[in-house]
C-alpha cells in the first residue's frame, strides 16, 4: 500500500499522504485505510513514534 510506505518513510501529515495516493477528501482517506489496515491513520503514525 503506497499510503503506508509514505508513513513508513516518515510522512506525518495524513492529508498530504491523502493527496499524494489520489484522494482529495481526507476524512475519506481515513476511513478506506482503516477498513484496509484495521486501524486509522492518525493511530498508525502515532505507533510509529
Amino acid at each position: 500500500m503506497k499510503a503506508k510506505a509514505l508513513f513508513d518513510r516518515g510522512e506525518k501529515v495524513i492529508q498530504n499522504v491523502a493527496a499524494k495516493v489520489g484522494y482529495a477528501d481526507a476524512n475519506y482517506f481515513g476511513k478506506c485505510f482503516k477498513k484496509f489496515m484495521g486501524i486509522p491513520p492518525s493511530k498508525y503514525v502515532n505507533n510509529m513514534e
